[in-house]
């Protein structure tokens, strides 16, 4: 009689359907990958803030080239100052304000009927004035010798004086604000509001005109 076999059989096991990893591959793990890949969109986003930054910079740094009020210079009497603004009668009692001539050269002059110094410069003035025409600056002209409207009105007239006039009775803007020391004295003031240059007595005729092309195109 034949004999039954003994032993145990073992069951068959399951065999693996993933397939192992290339022999010598580097296996990444998900959580490194995004965390590179958001690393690199940080990276990127700095560059381009710094870039912007960059680039407005350089605009600002343009246009504060061309346009020197856009540095915002200090109220002040120097050469670089933005004029002190102040508001003045005129010959028919009117108020004027320096401030609402921004955007025109303005010449600001002190000066008065009986000053002896103003009238040997006035013919001076008025040639420098002929001569560069459509180009001259506003004229704003400050009588700062208590002087009345009917004075100052009669010698402008027979003078032939351009500009406008106005009165600073009691010297406050003259002897306050722009710590005037005698007249003649004239302010030259660009279109921006700011003091390019200031003289104090009488101009011969070049100093004049090279001092008006300061302001003036």
């Amino acid at each position: 009689m034949a004999k039954r076999a003994t032993g145990t059989i073992e069951p068959a096991t399951k065999r693996s359907t993933s397939k192992p990893p290339p022999v010598g591959a580097k296996q990444r793990p998900r959580q490194q990958q995004k965390t590179g890949r958001r690393g690199k969109g940080l990276i990127w986003l700095g560059a381009g803030i710094l870039l912007i930054a960059a680039i407005l910079a350089l605009i600002f740094s343009v246009q504060s080239q061309q346009n020197p009020s856009a540095a915002h210079p200090p109220v002040g009497i120097a050469v670089g100052d933005l004029a002190p603004d102040f508001t003045l009668p005129d010959l028919q009692g009117n108020p004027i304000k320096l401030s609402s001539f921004r955007g025109k050269p303005v010449l600001v002059h002190f000066w008065g009927v009986a000053c002896t110094t103003c009238q040997a410069e006035q013919p001076t003035y008025l040639k420098v004035v002929k001569d560069l025409g459509k180009k001259a600056p506003t004229i704003l002209a400050v009588n700062t010798w208590n002087e009345s409207a009917a004075t100052v009105s009669a010698y402008v007239g027979q003078a032939h004086l351009p500009g406008i006039q106005v009165l600073d009775g009691g010297d406050l803007v003259f002897q306050g604000q722009y710590q005037g020391q005698g007249t003649p004295t004239a302010f030259y003031i660009d279109a921006h509001g700011v003091i390019k240059q200031t003289t104090i007595g009488a101009e011969d005729y070049s100093t004049m005109m090279a001092n008006m092309k300061l302001i003036v195109a």
